[in-house]
């Protein structure tokens, strides 16, 4: 086990990302299927090679990434570099946040969020959604897909649209992702039996520790 502090200070590096890797003398992971608690030649194993820092997160070694250790050489090595490693973002709020599109694959995209309509309908659709990714403002992360907002960023949604109410899911950012968040919309009309008055929906998003809020005004509009 190894405990260490992540210290932060200026200056950072432009895309907001830090990544920090573990590693330690040990042995090669393997199915031990005769439960002897040793290797057995024809057992799978994973075969490690070389530690490195994957400063472009592409899951390959590239130039200039490599730190200690061999090669991987196709057979098992019971005395080897075991590693671990996490992507630390340094999340921005002092620069606005940015809504992009989801894909059909349910992923951030790189198409900015544009203007949309949910309609509703007396008797027929009561409910009508929307979904959108939030990234903070580093543009400079966006070739690795983008940072989220800082952890504990709250999301509050309102509507002018009489007779109908709308609400934004994970309102409140957890710290369980590296990557953008995404968030979805729902509209519902207070009586389904009855039509609604159209109006705007309104997106304020307020950073955490009595940071910056920022209003999205007109960002769709119930119908």
């Amino acid at each position: 086990m190894c405990n260490v502090t992540f210290v932060s200070s200026n200056f950072r590096p432009t895309d907001g990302r830090v990544t920090v890797v573990a590693y330690a003398q040990g042995e090669e992971t393997f199915a031990d299927l005769d439960g002897d608690n040793l290797y057995t030649l024809g057992e799978a194993y994973e075969d490690l090679g070389q530690v490195f820092i994957d400063k472009n997160e592409n899951g390959t070694l590239d130039a200039g990434e490599f730190i200690a250790g061999s090669a991987a050489n196709g057979s098992w090595d019971g005395n080897t570099y075991v590693r671990s490693s996490h992507v630390f973002v340094l999340s921005s709020n002092s620069r606005t946040p940015r809504l992009f599109d989801v894909d059909g694959a349910g992923n951030c995209s790189s198409t900015p969020l544009a203007s949309f309509d949910l309609t509703l309908t007396a008797g027929g659709t009561c409910t009508a959604q929307k979904t959108f990714c939030l990234r903070d403002g580093n543009t400079a992360a966006d070739a690795l897909g983008g940072n989220p907002v800082p952890v504990g960023t709250s999301l509050t949604v309102t509507t002018k649209a009489k007779d109908a109410g709308i609400t934004v899911s994970n309102g409140t950012v957890g710290g369980n992702t590296n990557a953008p968040t995404i968030h979805t919309l729902t509209a519902q009309l207070s009586d389904c039996s009855k039509g609604d008055t159209p109006g705007p929906i309104d997106l304020t998003i307020t950073m955490p520790n009595s940071g910056p809020t920022y209003p999205f005004t007109s960002i769709g509009n119930i119908k």
